[in-house]
């Protein structure tokens, strides 16, 4: 604490003003305290108080316990992308079952249903970009991150799922080799493999 003086603004008595450090933190804090507690119903005073207590709990902390909590931080994230990893899965045996079903003629193909599958990719990818800040943090801090290469090679997978086979297959070789295979496809001239092991 460098110095301390009386402050006033609005006509409001923000209390004693304290120097921290070269800023003014404790009189920010001492003012909203005060706005918020003569002037604002107390929600806003909650947080502002509650914010305080955590920040105090942070100060307060032993160097080895920001250390474990960074740890306990990337360990939840392991078991996170275990789980995001068998929901891919489990959406990925679902996805091939209706394809092969579809291939065989067991049914006939529903549109809906492939895009609702892709649905489920689209959520899965979406949501596990969420995890990408975190995952590279944990990577930077502590190095390896199990079930983060898995996770990544299923985003990689979704990815080539969900984006247009124009815009993935961008050579026109492979453009030109997809057409003639769902050409010949169409025409009957492939076999499904119904005898394939």
């Amino acid at each position: 604490m460098v110095g301390k003086a009386k402050k006033w603004k609005n006509g409001i008595d923000t209390g004693p003003t304290y120097k921290v450090q070269g800023c003014f933190v404790a009189r920010f804090v001492i003012f909203i305290g005060a706005s918020m507690s003569r002037n604002v119903s107390g929600g806003a005073y909650e947080v502002v108080r509650d914010a305080i207590a955590s920040y105090q709990r942070q100060a307060d902390k032993e160097p080895w316990q920001n250390d474990h909590d960074a740890a306990m931080r990337c360990f939840d994230l392991e078991e996170i992308l275990w789980v995001g990893n068998g929901i891919f899965d489990v959406i990925t045996q679902f996805d091939e079952n209706n394809q092969s079903r579809c291939l065989s003629g067991a049914v006939e193909y529903d549109p809906e249903l492939t895009n609702s599958i892709k649905d489920l990719y689209r959520t899965w990818f979406e949501s596990g970009s969420n995890f990408i800040p975190r995952l590279e943090r944990c990577r930077k801090e502590f190095g390896h991150v199990a079930n983060s290469e898995g996770f990544l090679s299923r985003r990689r997978e979704a990815e080539g799922i969900l984006t247009e086979d124009s815009v993935y297959f961008s050579s026109r070789v492979i453009v030109d080799l997809r057409d003639e295979a769902l050409d010949e496809f169409r025409a009957g001239n492939v076999d499904n493999c119904s005898g394939c092991q």
